[in-house]
């Protein structure tokens, strides 16, 4: 925010004061939502390492705000998760600029129906736990099959959401605005004149 006020001295030495002029000038501004998708194996019924109906497991997703805004209204609705009755929790609904927070479903046990949805990729998820050994608790990459040492696999793209910056309708008010502060500027330069030549007129 830039506020400015001109001052000038009359010919009569009086001090004359300009209205005030304030511009408000929006920092840029950015909206960004990155998602990562883990599948945990909590029980792993056959000890064969892979998901498999009668296993239990949970989804768990990671929500980090990349972006400079607070976000609201923060949920995870993954169409297949939905689509098989398979709800996703949040712990809160706001994400501040740079914060993760971990949203998860509820232990799961597959069924062959889920396998036949493409819950877990067109392959059996390959486990990420250390020595190439699956263990029941280990992250499971989710629908990409692909091993990640990480823990998990980017489940879409990082998102940049619309412009949030100036709109067009506030272009012609900071154009108004920088013609004030000009003509402000311009009328202290005219005071200062108006004042040196009534001082060589003394």
């Amino acid at each position: 925010t830039s506020t400015a006020v001109a001052t000038a001295l009359s010919t009569a030495g009086r001090t004359l004061l300009s209205n005030t002029s304030t511009v408000v000038v929006p920092a840029l501004l950015s909206v960004g939502l990155s998602l990562v998708r883990h599948v945990t194996l909590l029980v792993d019924r056959d000890r064969n390492g892979r998901v498999d109906p009668g296993d239990q497991v949970r989804w768990t997703f990671v929500a980090t705000n990349t972006g400079t805004l607070t976000l609201h209204g923060v949920a995870v609705n993954d169409g297949l998760l939905l689509a098989s009755g398979i709800a996703v929790r949040c712990p809160r609904s706001t994400l501040a600029p740079a914060e993760s927070m971990s949203c998860s479903s509820a232990p799961h046990t597959v069924t062959q129906a889920d396998m036949a949805a493409g819950l877990f990729g067109g392959a059996p998820p390959v486990s990420s736990s250390s020595g190439g050994q699956p263990q029941p608790g280990s992250l499971f990459v989710g629908t990409t099959g692909v091993t990640s040492s990480g823990g998990g696999a980017t489940y879409g793209a990082e998102v940049t959401l619309a412009y949030t910056g100036v709109s067009s309708g506030l272009r012609p008010m900071l154009g108004l605005g920088v013609a004030l502060v000009l003509w402000g500027a311009l009328l202290v330069a005219v005071g200062r004149r108006a004042r040196s030549e009534v001082n060589r007129a003394r």
